[in-house]
């Protein structure tokens, strides 16, 4: 909607004894509307004390919770906060912009890999603080047995494919598979 218009509209309100509607305009526009239609008093919410950062992500989320933004705005708006804010976890960034945190995890596993953002350790709301990567769960130290099943070709495409997850069920399928082969 043009500026004129919405112009003429708020002084059509004013003559009709109508209220300015405060969801019309917001921010910056409907004070600057108000002025220029001489309106003194009208709705106004004041946050003082917020950074620059607070004030993006506070637009941001407003802007996910009253705009109909298709999927793929709502995933630039969600990186673009990654970008500015890669130490936070991803249930604070989801609580910041109102959206689900494993849709902010999403995004953060996308941009990591394409390098866009670093994996640096993330801090949640109450201070604590964990490692970007998890050690290693377990180690395969293999016994001389699974070691002499492991050059087995049999065993190590059944393990390979998936099909198998320990070297001892592996090597009895394998021995199985040889069986009715023959």
């Amino acid at each position: 909607m043009g500026r004129q218009k919405l112009t003429d509209k708020t002084k059509k309100r004013k003559d009709a004894g109508t209220h300015f509607e405060a969801s019309r305009g917001h921010g910056h526009h409907r004070l600057k509307i108000c002025g220029e239609i001489g309106l003194k008093d009208f709705p106004k919410v004041i946050r003082a004390g917020m950074t620059e950062d607070e004030k993006r992500t506070h637009a941001r989320k407003l802007n996910m919770a009253r705009r109909h933004l298709t999927q793929e705005q709502r995933r630039e708006l969600i990186q673009t906060q990654l970008t500015e804010t890669p130490e936070k976890s991803d249930r604070q960034i989801a609580d910041e912009l109102g959206t689900d945190h494993k849709t902010v995890g999403t995004q953060r596993e996308y941009l990591e890999s394409i390098g866009e953002i670093p994996q640096c350790d993330r801090q949640t709301s109450d201070g604590r603080t964990y490692p970007a990567q998890r050690k290693p769960i377990s180690i395969f130290n293999p016994t001389a047995r699974e070691e002499k099943a492991i050059k087995d070709p049999f065993v190590f495409d059944l393990l390979a494919s998936g099909r198998s997850t320990s070297v001892i069920n592996a090597q009895r399928k394998a021995a199985r598979i040889r069986y009715f082969k023959l």
